[in-house]
Formats: C-alpha cells, structure tokens, sequence
C-alpha cells in the first residue's frame, strides 16, 4: 500500500508525498504543527501533497480524530499559527474580491479550505484485521463515508516467485545449479505465505 502510493505520487505531476515521522517525542503539538504546515502548503501556496497515514503511526487517539476531520471538512483544530493565518487571510481576502464573495472571516477561510480539498490526498493505509480495525471503523465512520477503499488482496503464487527471481538474480548470488536457484525461489514464497497465514490465524 505505501509502496503503491510513492509510485502514485513519482508518477503525478507536481504531487509530493508527505507523511509524519514518529520518533519519541513526537506528540500532540508535533502533530498538529506537522499538519498544520501542509495543509498551508496546499492552500496558501498551491502545492499538491499526498498525505499518507498508516496505523503504525496512530501514537495517540486524537491523530485518528484529526484524520477523519480532516477527511469531513478539511481541516483539523488549531493547526495554524497567527502569522499563516494572517498569511491566509491577506491572499484570499483579495481572492474572495476577485470572486464576488463576502469578506467576513467565515467566508475567506471556507474558501481557503476549498483550496485545501482541492490540493491534498489523503491515503490511509490500515490492516484490516482485527478487533482494533473494527471498532475504529465504528467510531470514526469518515474513514468509510470519505474514503475510497481499495482491497490489496493475497500475492499470487506466480508474483511472489517472480519477485523472489528477480530479488535473487540483482544480488549476483551463485548458486551452482539452476535447480538450487529454483528452489531457494520457492521457499521465499513459502515463507511469505507461511508468514501471511500465520498473521490471519494470530488476529482471529
């Protein structure tokens, strides 16, 4: 899944990929700060960035409470500081004119906001197993209703060896005979069938 969304986005046209690093300080304000520069980005200055949250990097229950905010309205509490939202107000209170639309501070900074949805993806990358999946799933239904879901379903067996060969034939390795080569390729896709059956079998 965050394989597939880095290709996404070194595929797209001017999108970059933005996603937090946890390390142990990392808290509430680190959080809010993070979020609050890229959705800056995205609306003050224009730029298109992926946002790609995974549950590994769920420290605290209100980063799940931002994510489906941020999915409903496009915003999240107190994520900016004064100066971007002086910032925000000079440029799109002149965009507000140019537009025909009020200039209170509700409207300027709906408009904002438009600007946000238009410019950030979000992508969240859950392991839909378990009890902890469910109960997030019911308490923040944003996460359903704002989302597209994309099921990633099990390897084949023809893609896990052909992975395996490749990965194997790139190191150089020598094995001595094509039959032991063939065969070191097939315990690799054991072992991440085995691996995979035994994760199902440990969360149910």
């Amino acid at each position: 899944r965050k394989s597939m969304t880095r290709l996404a986005c070194f595929l797209c046209d001017r999108m970059e990929l933005f996603t937090i690093e946890i390390t142990k300080n990392f808290g509430l304000k680190e959080w809010r700060e993070s979020l609050g520069r890229v959705l800056f980005e995205c609306g003050h200055d224009d730029k298109k960035i992926t946002f790609l949250f995974s549950d590994t990097q769920i420290v605290l229950p209100v980063f799940l409470e931002d994510v489906a905010s941020l999915l409903t309205s496009g915003d999240i509490p107190n994520a900016y500081d004064d100066k971007q939202l002086e910032a925000i107000n000079d440029k799109f209170k002149d965009i507000c004119l140019q537009e025909n639309l009020p200039t209170t501070k509700v409207s300027i900074f709906t408009r904002y906001i438009q600007e946000v949805r238009s410019n950030l993806h979000v992508v969240i990358a859950f392991t839909p197993i378990g009890e902890q999946y469910r109960t997030r799933m019911r308490m923040f239904p944003a996460l359903v209703n704002c989302c597209t879901i994309d099921w990633f379903g099990e390897w084949p067996d023809e893609a896990l060896l052909s992975v395996a060969q490749a990965e194997i034939e790139a190191s150089n390795t020598e094995f001595g005979s094509d039959e032991l080569r063939t065969n070191v390729c097939s315990v690799f896709t054991t072992m991440h069938q085995s691996a995979a059956k035994m994760t199902e079998r440990f969360f149910n």
